[in-house]
């Protein structure tokens, strides 16, 4: 098996310390989470505002105190606008003699103690060094060792670029169509000077892959939230059928105001997240920008000796992919509101002709129970409303005087002549209905 020089793991973690619209208690729990990676004799600075870039403790890079006693390493976490970056860096310590591949298994499970599962986390990249041990070692190959080493469950990692870095050999590896996948570069340099200029590039890298993940998060979000939406839409399309088959399925007014309050809420959802996936295309706008600059700068620092426009590549892909794609899907989905708002206008105003008719309805009743009401007020045992009526007088001869015919006749009589008039309009207003 191939055989590097001071085989060496740097894993970057980038754990979000200030997500958007975190409160004071949410960003302390945050800083708390982070401060589990570090030893617990190592204390992070408190950070009241969004720096650019800085350095979390002093000295800047605690030391590493690794169960195996072969090995050695260091700490080194910074903020990062609103991120925490974590350099754990980890390395057999032997410069003299060459190590196996199979060393970095060792390395990793070190490593790995600090690299727990966080929610906060957006990613993480493992960079891979040494230097070969002979001048005929092939480069590739020996980088395909070290990935089968770090990762022996995984198939033959595809390279998705490669170039040159101070005169070694530089790989990348990373799927672009999983967010979970590692993220993995490996530098193999040709002897033991490229190989100690290149620390003074590690503060590049830990910004250069902070850019990188905030991307891949960020598109990451936008489809969740693209998914959100879709499920926001049906639901009120499922909500819109139920009220417009109302009348059908006889649902009652109580009912219908229900589904239509429900509709609302999932409207201001769905207005929210259409706000934050433009968020998203924003958030990938600035680290676009801010990973090519920097990217850059390592390129004229590196200089002559380097190639390192592979690395465009990731920044090709969130531009011509990414961004189009999250665009689309926001001028669709801002389709699907303004449709959505015409239905729930329709159906404001079904809702409110429905409670109009039932209020007519009620208003009908009220009427005719009124007119019974009134009429019953014709009963009265002395018939004085049927003489009032007919200008009777108790001393004449007349129909009203006799008991039978003043208080009980006359005025079931009248009352179903009236209560026919009502029950006729009611009918009347029906059928024009």
């Amino acid at each position: 098996m191939n055989e590097l020089f001071y085989p060496t793991i740097d894993l970057f973690i980038y754990d979000l310390r200030s997500p958007l619209n975190a409160d004071v208690g949410e960003i302390a729990n945050n800083t708390q989470s982070f401060q589990a990676r570090l030893p617990e004799k190592v204390t992070i600075k408190d950070v009241d505002s969004e720096p650019e870039y800085l350095e979390l403790t002093t000295p800047p890079r605690p030391k590493l105190n690794p169960a195996n006693a072969s090995l050695e390493g260091y700490f080194f976490p910074v903020c990062l606008n609103d991120t925490y970056g974590l350099q754990i860096d980890c390395s057999v310590n032997n410069l003299t003699e060459p190590q196996p591949i199979d060393s970095f298994r060792v390395i990793k499970e070190e490593v790995e103690r600090y690299a727990y599962p966080n929610p906060l986390t957006i990613g993480k990249t493992w960079l891979i060094l040494g230097w070969l041990s002979s001048q005929d070692q092939d480069s590739e190959s020996t980088a395909r060792d070290c990935y089968h080493t770090l990762f022996p469950d995984q198939v033959t990692p595809e390279i998705q670029g490669k170039g040159t870095f101070l005169g070694g050999s530089i790989f990348e590896v990373w799927q672009a169509q999983s967010y979970d996948s590692e993220h993995l570069v490996i530098i193999l340099f040709p002897d033991r000077v490229a190989a100690e200029k290149a620390a003074n590039f590690y503060k590049d890298w830990i910004g250069l892959f902070c850019y990188r993940h905030k991307i891949t998060w960020a598109y990451h979000q936008s489809r969740l939230i693209k998914k959100a939406l879709v499920n926001h839409y049906k639901k009120v399309g499922e909500n819109t059928e139920i009220i417009k088959n109302s009348q059908n399925l006889k649902v009652n007014l109580a009912s219908l105001q229900k589904l239509f309050h429900n509709i609302q809420n999932i409207l201001n959802k769905y207005t929210i997240d259409l706000l934050n996936l433009s968020f998203q295309k924003q958030i990938i706008e600035i680290n676009l920008v801010n990973y090519r600059t920097r990217l850059e700068f390592i390129k004229q620092k590196a200089g002559q000796e380097s190639d390192l426009s592979f690395l465009d590549n990731f920044a090709n892909l969130a531009e011509k992919k990414y961004l189009p794609q999250i665009a689309k899907d926001n001028d669709n989905l801002q389709l699907g509101l303004q449709l959505l708002e015409t239905n729930i206008n329709a159906l404001r105003s079904q809702i409110e002709l429905e409670k109009s008719e039932r209020d007519r309805n009620f208003q009908n009743i009220v009427t005719l129970v009124g007119t019974g009401t009134a009429i019953t007020a014709f009963f009265d045992y002395k018939a004085e409303k049927c003489k009032a009526i007919f200008s009777v007088s108790e001393k004449t001869s007349h129909p009203c005087n006799k008991p039978l015919i003043g208080t009980i006749i006359f005025p079931i009589t009248f009352l179903l002549v009236i209560g026919g008039i009502a029950f006729l309009l009611k009918w009347l207003y029906i059928k024009i209905k």
